[in-house]
């Protein structure tokens, strides 16, 4: 942890302590605000945030975080599709851990790609390999060296609230009180409902920082899009909020980007600048340096490194 942010965490901590002591003597037999304080403390002191991604069934969470990982290691699907909330983590290797919710000893695995990393989650976390839940799972956990994850960050997956699958609603608000942070997933299909404007006051209450993000927007034109935006804000800041920043974002392309190996792919992509030709461009790099030169055609490497 850098010396600033432990400047900053030794008294948050040293208060949580205190907290913990005060609920321990009028609890004595336990508090659920014991556990979560705990939790909470293990994360300040490991540097973990937690950033989950909620929203409505079907709006393509799950999608959002492939997009981010680079690569499909989450099942998608037609149906309401992750119906147990997933953590995912930075390992060297990838793992999936599998908690019960009767205490048995965890099932954990190392699926040797993508492809077998959905399959073992397919079984796990999605309504079609485990119907309301059957095998009685708590939560998964898959790590993966994704360079997105290495710096502390932990994304969740969770089920999505407001279909006619109430304990899958029921999971997302019992992970809540673990969010550091949250991305509210929108789409345009439709743009906003009465459960996701509902939601959206219960995410306020439990999050300390939110992200409202409008996915989809590849399937409306420019036009639309501006007045969908309109719609949305009105919507959100319906009851005297803030209006807040929306991102604007093709999930869909943007993994087909990332797995192409490019790093842009929304659908709304601004143009790159280029400079101007350097006189110093050549065909053919020479030997130490690293100055790439943006040429119209090709691109090509400058003999001036000290440019």
């Amino acid at each position: 942890m850098p010396a600033d942010s432990a400047s900053v965490a030794a008294p948050l901590d040293a208060l949580l302590h205190e907290m913990e002591v005060c609920i321990a003597r009028t609890w004595p037999m336990g508090h659920p605000a014991a556990d979560a304080l705990a939790r909470l403390r293990g994360r300040l002191r490991d540097a973990v945030l937690q950033l989950a991604v909620v929203g409505q069934f079907k709006r393509g969470k799950s999608t959002v975080l492939n997009a981010i990982l680079g690569d499909a290691w989450l099942p998608m699907a037609v149906v309401p599709a992750t119906a147990i909330p997933t953590f995912i983590a930075w390992a060297a290797t990838i793992r999936v851990r599998i908690d019960y919710l009767d205490g048995r000893a965890p099932e954990t695995s190392e699926p040797a790609d993508a492809a077998a990393v959905r399959e073992v989650l397919r079984d796990a976390v999605t309504e079609e390999g485990n119907p309301r839940n059957r095998r009685g799972i708590a939560r998964v956990e898959l790590r993966l060296p994704a360079a997105w994850l290495r710096d502390g960050i932990v994304l969740i997956d969770t089920p999505g609230i407001g279909s006619t699958l109430q304990h899958n609603t029921d999971a997302t608000l019992g992970v809540l009180p673990e969010c550091d942070a949250a991305i509210f997933l929108l789409a345009a299909d439709p743009p906003v409902t009465d459960a996701e404007a509902q939601f959206l006051q219960t995410l306020r209450l439990h999050v300390a920082r939110l992200y409202v993000v409008l996915n989809k927007i590849d399937q409306i034109d420019a036009e639309e899009r501006a007045a969908l935006l309109g719609f949305v804000t009105s919507v959100l800041t319906a009851e005297g909020e803030t209006a807040p920043r929306i991102l604007q974002l093709s999930a869909r392309q943007a993994l087909e980007a990332r797995q192409r190996g490019e790093e842009a792919g929304a659908a709304r992509r601004s143009p790159r600048r280029r400079r101007p030709p350097c006189r110093y461009a050549v065909a053919e790099p020479a030997p130490g340096c690293s100055r790439t030169c943006w040429l119209p055609s090709t691109a090509t490497i400058c003999r001036c490194t000290a440019r």
